[in-house]
This record gives C-alpha cells, sequence and structure tokens, in this order.
C-alpha cells in the first residue's frame, strides 16, 4: 500500500486530529522494525477511513464509532513508526477518539 512510507491525517468526522504527518519505516536496519509491506484497508459500514499512505492515497487507518464502541483500525504496526514523538502522537489522538465524547 506504500512504498515511502509517508501517513498523513486526513479530514473525517470523528475530529481526529487531520494534517497530522507520520512516516514508517520501510527498509530493514538492524536497531528498527519495518513495515516492508503495508496494509491497506477498506472502511466497513458506518465507518471512516481517517488516515491515508502519502504515495498511494490508500487508507491506512479507519474508525468507527457507534452506540456500542469504538474502534480504529491502522494498516500498519505503530512501533514502525520513525520515531517516539510520533508514536506518542498517534496514541494521544487515538485515545481521546476511543474515550472521549
Amino acid at each position: 500500500a506504500t512504498s515511502n512510507g509517508l501517513v498523513k491525517t486526513v479530514d473525517n468526522k470523528f475530529n481526529i486530529r487531520k494534517d497530522s504527518f507520520y512516516n514508517i519505516n520501510t527498509q530493514p536496519g538492524k536497531d528498527v522494525y519495518c513495515v516492508e509491506a503495508a496494509d491497506g484497508l477498506v472502511p466497513a459500514k458506518n465507518a471512516f477511513t481517517v488516515m491515508r499512505y502519502g504515495d498511494s492515497n490508500i487508507s491506512a487507518g479507519v474508525a468507527y464509532k457507534g452506540k456500542d464502541y469504538r474502534c480504529v483500525s491502522l494498516g500498519f504496526p505503530i512501533e514502525a513508526l520513525t520515531s517516539t514523538r510520533q508514536t506518542d502522537h498517534i496514541m494521544s489522538s487515538m485515545l481521546d477518539f476511543l474515550l472521549n465524547d
């Protein structure tokens, strides 16, 4: 779904922070976890795309908010992000969505 590893948040009805950019490691390295083949996602009924891969525009993250539960799915493991700051930012954004109205 991506070759350069750029992930961007997009405008979405859940107010998950848009215009944020993340980088995932796509090349193997001695001290990094890499994703050589990230997954593209298709939102199910009533779910929406919240992130896209920068080079392919394929959905990299989807979210659902129902009356009974909320869910966020990413097409890549967060441990593949290139910095702790990016990991903290994405986790904060996802937790805000999951836990707050």
